[in-house]
């Protein structure tokens, strides 16, 4: 494209009118096509290209208004700028044209939803057969029909791991009270020694009001 762009502009500064000149301009004009546009991967080449179809009657001797009529000038702009702007987006080929979404690739879930919400009949009588293909494999699989999440049985072994785990990591029962339960009684004071010192935290009255040793 860029060649192409220079080599018309070298033949436009060529101001000499014979028949020669006119047939070269011609012929060069007429390789700019449709497939070499959409092979053009520099967006500044396009530009210029699309400035010269804009002003192809711009006062050259022999211009692309003669090497081109208006539908082809006309084809070959909207080209132009429709690759600019693919261009623009990051994409070097247009995607293929087809359905707006595949139901093979849905989601259980999605498949669902959509099977109860959708307007079109059509897609609804797709959407229904593709759920019969899924349950009909999931049968041949072994698997059931619900995909949901596990089975209540698996949920409840997996509760049991769950407790045993807890359990191991919560170590040996507290010796202080020698139980698991959230019910524990006090923990018995201990007998004072024989010189009277009374436990920690108690007063001598409360072992023997009277005062007196026992």
């Amino acid at each position: 494209m860029g060649a192409w762009v220079r080599h018309m502009h070298r033949l436009f500064a060529i101001e000499s009118p014979s028949s020669d000149h006119y047939a070269r301009t011609r012929e060069t004009a007429r390789c700019l096509t449709v497939d070499r546009i959409r092979e053009c991967r520099h967006d500044d080449d396009l530009a210029r290209c699309e400035t010269m179809l804009v002003e192809a009657r711009s006062g050259w001797l022999y211009g692309l208004d003669r090497a081109f009529n208006r539908v082809e000038r006309g084809t070959l702009l909207v080209e132009v700028r429709n690759r600019r702007h693919l261009l623009s987006l990051g994409r070097t080929a247009a995607k293929p044209k087809g359905p707006r979404f595949d139901v093979t690739l849905l989601p259980d879930a999605a498949l669902l939803r959509l099977i109860q919400t959708h307007h079109d009949p059509g897609i609804v009588v797709a959407l229904r057969a593709e759920r019969t293909r899924r349950q009909g494999r999931d049968n041949e699989n072994g698997a059931g029909t619900d995909s949901s999440g596990p089975d209540p049985v698996d949920r409840r072994i997996l509760l049991d791991r769950l407790v045993q785990r807890a359990r191991a990591d919560s170590g040996p029962p507290s010796p202080l009270y020698g139980s698991s339960s959230i019910f524990h009684e006090r923990a018995v004071p201990a007998v004072p020694s024989a010189k009277g010192t009374p436990p920690e935290g108690l007063h001598p009255k409360d072992i023997n009001p009277e005062g007196t040793s026992t």
